[in-house]
């Protein structure tokens, strides 16, 4: 079995921007680089759902995102820049792609707000913009929930995660207010949708949340560290992801460089399953593969991509590593 990986990141170094790869699972691993475009610091790529369309962020003009479309008159795989909206001061952190309303969600961590552009067939332009308080505002990361209804804004200055119900107004409907200092970064949902799991990038804690897709309601249920207790060195969590089964979460911490595992209850809960030390430091992004076999982790201060194995059973990742892919800066991973 064969499959696409999309890796992006800094270009501070030999990172020359967007790569995908094709991953190789028949007998052992193997990995051939497809293609790769020449960008500057797409350090977040999303696509579209048929991959026609691929975004990515960009620092150059002053920071932006751009627009690329599948050539689809080439016998090869390739992506050409259709348009770009740069020029903002600061690029952004988080990109989402929303297909049904062909919107994409840009959220930018130093200028303390959220871009929402229209996307058209040859162009991209801005939409709407909703600013924060600066200079407290740090906003992060906006998704849409599993209902497709409610718009999820994540603001790690603030300590808050608004909700915006999905029409022409982008109504406000709800604030989930975090602990002080917690930094609210990413946040993933349970399958179904009835729990979210909000990973707090700098006192490394998941709240775990009840959500009502009726209302947009959001509600504290517990909330678990993500790094040993006996641990006290510096540390920030990155990335949060649901496997593809949706029975198991896993999280990158950075300082504490790991990947930690835990299970999916009944009631929404997680369990502690694993913290796997990772061989690279500074795990920024992750993903898995297709069948959720393979975990693809990207490295922000190493030169090369771990993956390992991931025992679906229990969730576990196995202490080896299967292959080391030789890129840079990866602090994106896209499977």
């Amino acid at each position: 079995m064969s499959e696409k990986i999309y890796l992006s990141g800094y270009t501070k170094k030999s990172n020359t921007g967007i790569h995908c790869v094709k991953l190789d699972c028949h007998e052992g691993i193997s990995v051939d680089e497809i293609w790769s475009v020449a960008e500057e610091n797409p350090t977040y790529i999303c696509f579209s759902i048929d991959r026609k369309k691929m975004f990515s962020i960009s620092s150059r003009d002053g920071g932006g995102v751009v627009y690329y479309k599948l050539d689809t008159d080439s016998d090869l795989e390739k992506y050409i820049e259709i348009d770009s909206f740069t020029g903002f001061g600061k690029a952004p952190c988080h990109i989402y792609f929303d297909d049904e309303r062909s919107l994409l969600y840009s959220s930018n961590y130093h200028l303390g707000r959220l871009d929402i552009f229209k996307v058209e067939n040859e162009s991209i332009h801005l939409f709407k913009t909703f600013q924060y308080e600066m200079p407290i505002s740090r906003c992060h990361m906006a998704i849409l929930d599993p209902s497709n209804k409610f718009l999820i804004v994540v603001n790690l200055g603030m300590d808050e995660v608004y909700i915006y119900r999905v029409d022409e107004d982008f109504r406000l409907v709800g604030v989930n207010k975090s602990l002080n200092g917690m930094g609210p970064r990413h946040i993933v949902f349970s399958k179904d949708g009835s729990f979210a799991y909000l990973l707090g990038e700098l006192d490394f804690h998941i709240d775990i949340l009840s959500f009502d897709s009726a209302n947009g309601e959001m509600l504290l249920i517990d909330r678990i560290k993500t790094v040993p207790d006996g641990f006290k060195g510096a540390n920030s969590s990155s990335a949060i992801r649901l496997s593809n089964d949706g029975r198991f979460i896993y999280v990158s911490n950075r300082g504490y460089n790991s990947i930690s595992v835990y299970a999916v209850l009944d009631d929404g809960g997680l369990e502690f399953v694993q913290s796997l030390m990772t061989r690279g430091r500074i795990p920024r992004d992750f993903n898995f593969n297709a069948d959720g076999t393979l975990l693809i982790v990207g490295f922000q201060d190493d030169d090369y991509v771990d993956i390992y194995r991931v025992d679906r059973n229990s969730g576990k990742l196995v202490d080896n590593i299967e292959k080391s892919l030789d890129y840079s800066e990866i602090v994106c991973v896209v499977s």
